[in-house]
């Protein structure tokens, strides 16, 4: 197969809906950049907490590990340092939604038709996770017993996972960007009902089938399973082999996806995607609720084009800290590679909401070569590894 691996999007002209949303989100700048500084000193206490717990309590722990390192002790201290910093976060999300309704309202006065079909909309994505909409009917009635938002200790395991795959320098800027500035790109500029018209828009980007055993086959007993194994562990592990977490750390986008407990009904818990926005160094994490369909011996993913779903990702409307509103997938392709299906939201018309896509659609095509040079390396790597055991066992 040769051209883009990915479902084109057609990016229109900038309209005047996005010269009123990008006006607002300019307002709102200036006061984003002092939460950013804010945010980051009254991150800086919890984050070194961690890496001192991780110094003294996880250096003696085996490499990889699917386990999450946290404990209940320790949730209880990060949350009480991390509480000035939550306080901040919400009430800026508060803010940002007053200045956004204050200077949107005459739009929806003036468009009333617009205004319930986009409520119609985004109502399939509000609410819990599943509850207003099928998005996927395998997974709807047990997503949904999850609530609203996550457990403390979800989100500590995802910055623990996040932290040892980039490394605490890369991370420490990514927590603060999230808190200053996807809020702003959410709900002023790609979730914004009272200018936007929503629909629902797919798109895919996929890789080209992957041969994990470079036997020059791909076979659905080997390579299929094989490729569904290593992007569990890359997602899900709480710990990378240090061969794989240098790999993943070189990678534009990473998402980290724990493993919810084992006594959890929903199977659904917070995951974190950590990404290199490419300029002036920023980073950034965006948080989400995931549904480990691996875990669900029902699971049947939404893709036609699937044989096996690893996780399903709810992006909820509500959700300030992830900039995307949908429902996503990420599978085992049946032709071997792997796949990332997408149903979001967005305004067609819209200059912004299309070159978001368009730019996802190029950053995953990315992500999938990475995944199939990590396999290949990763092949390589554990087979020097077993010979050089078994001359030294010699």
């Amino acid at each position: 197969e040769t051209g883009p691996r990915y479902v084109p999007v057609k990016v229109p002209g900038l309209s005047w809906k996005d010269i009123h949303a990008g006006f607002i989100a300019v307002l709102l700048l200036p006061f984003g950049i002092l939460v950013y500084l804010f945010s980051f000193l009254l991150n800086l206490i919890p984050m070194l907490t961690l890496v001192l717990y991780q110094l003294c309590c996880c250096c003696c722990i085996e490499r990889p590990s699917a386990k999450g390192t946290s404990n209940c002790s320790l949730n209880t201290l990060l949350f009480v340092e991390a509480a000035p910093m939550l306080v901040l976060a919400f009430l800026w999300v508060g803010f940002i939604k007053l200045v956004n309704f204050s200077l949107t309202f005459c739009c929806c006065c003036c468009n009333r038709t617009q205004s319930a079909s986009n409520r119609e909309m985004l109502k399939k994505y509000s609410g819990r996770p599943g509850e207003y909409a099928s998005v996927n009917p395998s997974i709807d009635d047990i997503s949904r017993k999850h609530g609203w938002l996550w457990d403390f200790g979800d989100i500590v395991s995802c910055v623990i996972g996040a932290m040892d795959r980039q490394g605490f320098f890369e991370f420490l800027s990514a927590i603060p960007f999230v808190v200053a500035f996807v809020p702003i790109y959410k709900i002023v500029i790609l979730v914004n009902p009272r200018i936007y018209r929503y629909q629902e828009v797919f798109i895919n980007q996929w890789s080209a089938p992957i041969d994990c055993d470079a036997d020059a086959k791909i076979t659905l007993s080997d390579d299929v399973q094989q490729t569904r194994e290593n992007m569990i562990s890359v997602v899900c592990d709480s710990r990378l082999e240090r061969k794989s977490r240098e790999l993943v750390d070189s990678w534009p986008f990473a998402g980290h996806h724990p493993c919810p407990p084992s006594q959890r009904d929903s199977v659904t818990a917070a995951g974190m995607q950590f990404s290199d926005l490419g300029f002036c160094c920023c980073r950034s994490v965006l948080i989400s609720h995931t549904t480990h369909g691996h875990l669900i011996k029902s699971f049947k993913p939404r893709s036609d084009t699937a044989a096996y779903g690893i996780i399903s990702v709810h992006l909820q409307t509500w959700n300030p800290w992830y900039h995307l509103a949908g429902y996503v997938e990420v599978n085992v392709a049946k032709d071997g590679g792997i796949e990332h299906p997408m149903w979001l939201l967005g305004d067609v018309e819209s200059y912004f909401h299309m070159s978001e896509l368009m730019g996802i659609n190029k950053l995953f095509e990315k992500l999938g070569k990475h995944f199939a040079d990590f396999t290949k390396t990763k092949h390589e790597y554990v087979r020097c590894e077993q010979q050089s055991a078994n001359n030294s066992s010699v």
